[in-house]
């Protein structure tokens, strides 16, 4: 497909590692025909807006770089692109204060801008049973109502929530901070997991040129996009310094939602996300409380739509799994159990039922609501 004079320029332009989408929008304005800037002397540079060094270096840049190799590396690795100028470019992101000028991407384009919800999931590399289990709960009720799950195909959370959605026969997009090209998709071990996602109808989306390796700085570039592509952020576990944190502040800025897993206090991973959730992230606790933010109503084929099942605690004793059971089988009949009604139900003594009590809260398998008991998984 024959490329416009438009999108070539901002091709080039991105190219150059010392312009960023604020350069770029400048120089659109000020020259008519942007394809200019690449004839355009230094004075004219400066007039421009770029400082003289900046503007030398670009000079020097221009006169040596080989364009036809990018297209022919695109071509040949079958990745595509678009700019903040064509009718596909994400309409959420351009919402954004930065939103990159061009976007490489392999798969189907046009789920960008579909109907149905967008959801970024995020979280800690490392995560931990809890988060499997969060996630093997939530997604397939998400994918009911044909939510679009943004992520960005890192280790842990990340990989977990693009794996569960294609399972459910989902669409997914995961945003890369590195190039596209099958050498630089990071961390390599998901390329076959990028693959698939292409395969499956998803897409995979960068800003970075094709051979761009996976670089520090390149991260919290990519966490905006996550957020900016997304109506709501769910982060599910996340340490007190993380990207996924980047990605929740991102979203902020953004005048995105922001979503929250409460977890164990006694867990790192735990940190960032009941911090999230302090400073005013909605809490989740279910997947009605999802789509309660999304505005959706519980289908009839979804009334019993939970983030956790009630299988969720495996009780350590026989005291801790009567009483858990109790309060499940409760929770089913749309009861909810005082201290004194667990007392009666089970004839234990008082010290033993509140001591047991304390420690199911402790470790999150409860929660008191109103002096009465219910199932936080």
């Amino acid at each position: 497909m024959p490329i416009n004079q438009i999108n070539l320029s901002l091709l080039k332009l991105t190219a150059f590692p010392s312009f960023g989408p604020a350069t770029i929008r400048r120089l659109e304005k000020f020259f008519p025909f942007l394809e200019e800037v690449f004839s355009a002397r230094l004075e004219t540079l400066k007039l421009a807006g770029l400082e003289e060094t900046l503007a030398v270096n670009f000079i020097a840049w221009r006169n040596k770089y080989s364009f036809s190799i990018l297209l022919q590396q695109l071509e040949q690795e079958n990745i595509s692109f678009i700019s903040w100028h064509d009718i596909q470019y994400p309409k959420l992101l351009l919402e954004i204060t930065s939103p990159p000028p061009i976007l490489f991407y392999r798969g189907d384009i046009s789920i960008i801008n579909s109907s149905g919800p967008f959801l970024a999931i995020v979280g800690t590399r490392k995560n931990t049973v809890y988060a499997e289990k969060i996630i093997s709960e939530i997604v397939p009720e998400l994918i009911k109502y044909n939510f679009k799950i943004i992520s960005g195909l890192a280790l842990g959370v990340d990989s977990l929530a693009h794996k569960q959605t294609l399972t459910e026969s989902g669409i997914t997009i995961a945003v890369l901070g590195s190039g596209l090209s099958n050498a630089r998709i990071y961390p390599f071990k998901h390329l076959a997991l990028a693959q698939e996602i292409i395969k499956k109808g998803g897409l995979i989306l960068s800003e970075f040129l094709p051979d761009c390796p996976a670089l520090k700085n390149n991260f919290p570039r990519r966490n905006r996009i996550i957020s900016g592509l997304a109506q709501a952020v769910l982060v599910i576990e996340a340490e007190k310094k993380s990207g996924s944190l980047i990605t929740a502040n991102h979203a902020l800025d953004q005048n995105r939602d922001i979503l929250a897993i409460p977890g164990n206090i006694f867990y790192k991973s735990s940190i960032g996300t009941n911090e999230l959730i302090k400073k005013g992230a909605r809490c989740i606790t279910g997947v009605e409380d999802i789509l309660e933010n999304f505005q959706l109503e519980i289908t009839n084929n979804n009334q019993q739509a939970k983030l956790f099942t009630k299988q969720g605690y495996a009780p350590k004793n026989e005291v801790e799994r009567e009483i858990y059971n109790l309060i499940a089988l409760a929770e089913l009949k749309g009861e909810k159990l005082s201290t004194d009604e667990i007392i009666q139900k089970t004839k234990l003594d008082t010290s033993t039922i509140n001591s047991t009590l304390s420690i199911l809260e402790i470790v999150g398998a409860i929660k008191n609501q109103d002096n009465h008991f219910i199932l936080r998984f």
